[in-house]
This record gives C-alpha cells, sequence and structure tokens, in this order.
C-alpha cells in the first residue's frame, strides 16, 4: 500500500507546478506589459484569450535550469533569489508603515505577520551566506548581470539594432505560429479587441533584399 502515498504526493506535486506556471505566467505577462520583459511576452491567444507566449517561457525557463549539473548548487541559488524577491517588497510595507503611518490603505494587516515573516526570510536569505557563500555570490553576479542586460535591452532608450530585429523576428513567428496578438482593451462584456497581426518592417526589409 505505499504507493498510495507516492500517489498523492504526485497529486500534490502535479497541483503545485499547475500553480506555479499559472500564476508566473501571469506575472511575466504584466511585466512584459509594462516593458519590463520583451514585449512578445504580452501576447494573447485571440481564441482563448491565454498569454501562450508567457506560459511557453514560464515552463521552458525551469527546464533550462534542470539541465544543472548539481541540483543542491540549484535549490540554493533558486531559494536565496526567491527568498530574497519575497522580502523586498515586506520590508517595503513595513518601511511604508513606519515613514506614512496615516496614509489610507484598502487593506491593513496586523504588522504581526510582516515582521515574522521578515525574521523568517532573513534567515532563509541569510543561511546560505554562511553555509554556501560561493553559490550565493555566483547567484549575486547573476541577479546582477541580469540588471544590466534589462538596462540595455530594454530599458535604455537607444536599443542595439541586432537586438531590436530579433525582437521583431521573434514577436512575428509568435503571432503567426501561436495565433496571439497584443492585447489592446477590453469592454464591459471583456470582449477581447485585437490588432492586425503585421509583419516587422526588417522582416519585410529582407524579403525585399
Amino acid at each position: 500500500m505505499g504507493w498510495i502515498i507516492a500517489f498523492f504526493v504526485a497529486c500534490s506535486t502535479c497541483g503545485y507546478v499547475n500553480g506555479v506556471i499559472f500564476v508566473n505566467s501571469r506575472m511575466v505577462y504584466s511585466g512584459a506589459r509594462e516593458g519590463h520583459f520583451p514585449h512578445f511576452l504580452s501576447f494573447i491567444q485571440v481564441d482563448r484569450c491565454t498569454p501562450i507566449p508567457a506560459v511557453m517561457f514560464t515552463v521552458i525557463l525551469p527546464l533550462v535550469m534542470l539541465m544543472a549539473p548539481d541540483v543542491g548548487w540549484l535549490l540554493t541559488y533558486s531559494v536565496f533569489v526567491s527568498s530574497f524577491v519575497t522580502l523586498a517588497p515586506v520590508l517595503g510595507l513595513l518601511w511604508l508603515r513606519y515613514k506614512e503611518p496615516d496614509k489610507p490603505r484598502p487593506i491593513k494587516v496586523w504588522l504581526g505577520f510582516p515582521i515574522l515573516y521578515t525574521i523568517l526570510g532573513m534567515f532563509v536569505a541569510v543561511f546560505p551566506v554562511i553555509t554556501r557563500p560561493v553559490e550565493i555570490a555566483f547567484a549575486l553576479v547573476v541577479v546582477s548581470a541580469g540588471l544590466f542586460v534589462y538596462y540595455v535591452t530594454l530599458r535604455k532608450a537607444t536599443k542595439p539594432k541586432h537586438f531590436t530585429q530579433a525582437l521583431d523576428k521573434v514577436s512575428y513567428v509568435c503571432q503567426m505560429v501561436l495565433m496571439c496578438t497584443p492585447e489592446t482593451c477590453k469592454d464591459v462584456n471583456h470582449t477581447l479587441t485585437v490588432e492586425v497581426i503585421q509583419v516587422p518592417e526588417t522582416i519585410d526589409e529582407e524579403r525585399n533584399h
């Protein structure tokens, strides 16, 4: 009867992975709409109104990370980065409650919860620095490199020409293969209004030559 426990553990794991893919893909989709990710990650499927490129990105990225030879190193890296990312907004909440205590808030939680979360989060974030400093240093290097790439490729006003052309081609392929398009607006009935699919100018130029 030992297979029963394994079966329910597998069901629980599948449910957790499904929830993570659902949440993280929407975060990527929202970030792309705000300009924090490439624009094609904000495309949605015209029939199902689902952010297919963001879902595929959320699934492919962990598969690439699983190719790491040392799973323990991967766990240390991911736990540290995720703990730091989730701890930052909680610290921001405590700072705002201290700096602007009288500001109107739609939802106001008891300060004991964020304080307890901060203590536990600091333990989870600081303990790996003591036990595995090399892996944590590499994680900080990767995060810093990501900030640099974000500034050069997305935030900077003048982007590299080849990078812009590559994004145009990827956007065109996503629209044609996945049948997705940028979202423009929604009416009160949540009916999707989409843009006409157009071939990027860079691809037109290549065809003409």
